[in-house]
């Protein structure tokens, strides 16, 4: 029995959609509602009209200044949206502010690429923002591997998924490839997660020695200045010194006394040679 084929596999070309020359056509204003519903294809929004649209709404609502957010959703592969080829970065999400805009129509002109390792399992999604307010206004989703090159219409969508009428989004679309430079990513993937926890592990096992390493400090603080070895040490050293210093022997006559500085009794006998006559002398 064969394995299964792992999926995705691996691919050395990304497919990338440029997008370009975005402009915004009669977007609602604030608190606006202006669905849809001509066709047969909307005849379903008859029934529950509270799940595809609020009630249309005749008014002067507040117009805002719009931003653009560009998004893939990959069901597997790599994939990313980035303003330069070839992508110095993973994003799936760009957002693009307007370059001229009257709260109703907008013009985008920044080029931003859509890049897919698998285009058919890749879904775009194209989004006009209200960032004054947080709000998402219209927006719209298709496959990234159906796109063709040349301009195309977006039919913008209300947040209840009902087509907002006369609201559009004009792009020129075209088609390139680029080498992928993320072959192997996976297995990069799983070397930095091994590298994370082995640096994790070192910096346990340094907390551990640096514990060690004070409890070895504190322990030979103690010892030296210990109270005990302190006494004993100044009484060895008093002994010293009591040796070096004890007076000279009153039978001995000042002129042969032995100089207490050099006890040593072998230097004494090699530099006072001359003077042991006298005392022999001194002796009979």
């Amino acid at each position: 029995i064969s394995l299964p084929t792992c999926w995705p596999p691996p691919r050395v070309q990304l497919h990338v959609v440029t997008l370009q020359r975005l402009t915004l056509f009669q977007l609602p204003a604030r608190e606006e509602d202006r669905p849809d519903v001509r066709g047969h294809a909307n005849d379903s929004n008859q029934y529950v009209k509270e799940l595809s649209y609020n009630p249309p709404k005749v008014g002067r609502g507040l117009v805002f200044d719009p931003t653009l957010s560009v998004e893939l959703h990959a069901i597997g592969g790599f994939n990313c949206v980035s303003f330069s080829l070839p992508p110095s970065v993973g994003t799936t999400r760009q957002l693009i502010r307007s370059a001229t805009s009257n709260g109703r129509d907008a013009t985008f002109t920044q080029k931003v690429h859509c890049v897919a390792a698998e285009p058919k399992e890749t879904v775009l999604r194209l989004t006009v923002i209200d960032e004054d307010f947080g709000r998402e206004a219209a927006y719209e989703t298709v496959v990234l591997g159906v796109l063709r090159e040349g301009y195309r219409v977006f039919h913008l969508r209300n947040m209840q998924g009902t087509r907002i009428e006369s609201c559009s989004l004009l792009a020129h679309v075209s088609l390139s490839k680029q080498i992928n430079a993320w072959v192997g990513e996976q297995d990069l993937v799983e070397t930095i997660h091994k590298q994370k926890e082995t640096i994790t592990k070192q910096s346990r096992n340094l907390e551990a020695y640096k514990q060690k390493i004070r409890q070895l400090e504190a322990l030979h603080a103690g010892t030296v200045y210990n109270p005990g070895s302190s006494d004993e040490d100044g009484a060895g050293e008093g002994n010293c010194d009591a040796d070096n210093d004890s007076p000279p022997d009153n039978n001995t006559p000042d002129n042969d006394t032995p100089n207490n500085d050099f006890p040593d009794k072998e230097f004494i006998d090699i530099n006072d040679g001359p003077t042991r006559p006298q005392q022999s002398s001194a002796s009979d």
